[in-house]
């Protein structure tokens, strides 16, 4: 049955079309993976629906085995899952394995997409940092927004009208690192992006996240990856 993934509507399915196919190897789409990763990280609603839809227009277009079609499919959508919980965002394990497993099973693309609907709904950032007190949704509100101008502990304190021990003590107790490490893994993130997608330096990259010294960047990044950021865009199959 599902085989009607690459036939089109109410086309006859029989033993001997499938056994006639030839089905080329199947290229998962890193690329879409990696700018899906991008919009996540933006927050950027309509861009992560619209790699969603690129990745199925991708399946489509090619003579894939139905299975290897579904599995795509599904590594695409737990990545998105994973990069979206990285980033802050939480995500009830439990209904993705269950929208994966309706997508293993599909036997039309109706059925597909309908699962990846169900997931992007999950990818909400209106409820990303629900699980927070007020006090900390907008300390990490404050984070995502100034973290490529060196935004402090006092500065961010002051913003709230808090005591820096206050907000210090509340932001460890509810998300398990103190304001600095939080910052600092934004700034990795963002570093990371720009690794992937563009040919700037390390200085104008340093210079765009907050750090004044690239070397001081490479530094604080091979601490955090375990390599330096040049490895990094090199292994990444970005730009080198």
């Amino acid at each position: 049955m599902e085989w009607n993934l690459l036939q089109p509507r109410g086309v006859l399915i029989c033993q001997q079309t499938v056994e006639k196919f030839e089905a080329v190897p199947v290229r998962y789409p890193v690329e879409l993976e990696q700018r899906m990763r991008e919009m996540i990280f933006d927050e950027n609603k309509k861009g992560i629906a619209r790699q969603f839809q690129l990745v199925c227009e991708e399946m489509k277009r090619e003579k894939y085995f139905p299975k290897e079609i579904k599995y795509s499919i599904i590594r695409f959508c737990m990545a998105a899952g994973l990069n979206y919980r990285n980033y802050g965002g939480e995500i009830d394990e439990t209904k993705i394995l269950s929208l994966m497993q309706q997508i293993t099973y599909a036997i039309s693309w109706k059925q597909i997409e309908k699962a990846i609907q169900g997931l992007e709904r999950m990818i909400s950032y209106e409820h990303k940092f629900e699980q927070y007190s007020t006090l900390i949704q907008k300390a990490m509100e404050i984070i995502r927004k100034e973290y490529d101008s060196g935004i402090t502990l006092e500065e961010a304190a002051s913003q709230l009208y808090v005591s820096e021990e206050y907000l210090s003590s509340q932001f460890k107790k509810e998300t398990g690192y103190n304001f600095t490490e939080t910052v600092r893994k934004y700034r990795i993130e963002k570093i990371k992006e720009l690794l992937r997608t563009t040919k700037y330096k390390m200085n104008q990259i340093a210079g765009l996240v907050g750090y004044s010294d690239p070397k001081y960047m490479s530094k604080v990044f091979k601490e955090e990856e375990g390599i330096l950021p040049t490895e990094y865009r090199r292994n990444s199959n970005g730009i080198s």
